[in-house]
């Protein structure tokens, strides 16, 4: 990891840190997105492709996104679990705060 990468990752971090219910809605919903469509259906990862999310993290990840979807905020003990869960994925999150599209093979 170059001193970029570094300053970056930290910065990413602190961005979570600093969010509210609202806004780490909008980046978990960001990376569900980038699950294939069979692994958004089953809540389940089996495409090692980089995107989206991990296999330990993908059921009940994508089982809070789903069930704030209608509130588009999280719970206080959502953005808990959340926050500790998504700093793994900073740099899928510098495409979030950029917004470029992902470009996923199936």
């Amino acid at each position: 990891m170059n001193i970029t990468d570094k300053v970056t990752k930290d910065a990413i971090i602190d961005y979570i840190e600093d969010a509210d219910g609202r806004e780490l809605y909008k980046m978990l919903e960001f990376l569900n997105s980038r699950q294939t469509n069979p692994e958004k259906f089953i809540q389940y990862t089996f495409v090692r492709n980089g995107v989206g999310f991990n296999f330990n993290d993908a059921e009940l990840l994508s089982g809070i996104c789903e069930t704030a979807s209608h509130s588009r905020s999280l719970t206080p003990r959502q953005a808990d679990v959340v926050r500790r869960r998504i700093e793994k994925y900073w740099r899928q999150l510098l495409d979030y705060l950029t917004q470029v599209p992902a470009q996923v093979e199936y």
